[in-house]
């Protein structure tokens, strides 16, 4: 997805006299709008999962009411597909924490180290706690607000 694209970006990208700036921007731009297409199908998926759930609210396309989330703990009737759900989207913040480990480090590296970690931690423990149906709706939540900010770090590396 990165190639397919990167080529798309180059002639839009801000900087158009140093060419390494150049590839490096418009690498990040092809980034940001896999990301964001990554979004939009866990954000679906999410949606096509929880959206007849008693705990999804109003405010996120359901019906339901997200104190109602722990009525039957510790053994809720989870959603059909919901454990899916919930492992391939942890499954990408394990990805991102590896990658992240493993790549060129950034001047903010610390934090978004921490924000990996922090993120893994939230998805074991709703896993292991049996508290699918409130992490579910956040997870889905984050996902919705990550759609946003990557069309935006995308728009802000090409030009105006």
């Amino acid at each position: 997805m990165r190639k397919v694209f990167y080529s798309f970006f180059v002639p839009y990208c801000k900087e158009q006299t140093d060419l390494k700036l150049r590839e490096l921007r418009s690498a990040k731009a092809a980034f940001s709008v896999y990301k964001a297409f990554y979004f939009m199908f866990a954000t679906a998926w999410g949606y096509y999962v929880l959206k007849d759930e008693y705990y999804l609210p109003p405010s996120l396309g359901g019906k339901g009411v997200m104190a109602r989330s722990f009525e039957e703990h510790p053994f809720p009737k989870h959603a059909e597909g919901l454990k899916t759900y919930i492992l391939v989207t942890m499954g990408y913040h394990v990805g991102g924490l590896i990658t992240h480990m493993f790549g060129t480090r950034k001047n903010d590296f610390v934090e978004m180290a921490l924000h990996h970690i922090v993120c893994i931690y939230l998805f074991a423990g709703m896993y292991l706690y049996n508290i699918w149906e409130i992490g579910s709706a956040i997870a889905f939540l984050h996902d919705i607000a990550d759609i946003t900010t990557n069309w935006v770090k995308m728009l802000g590396e090409t030009k105006d």
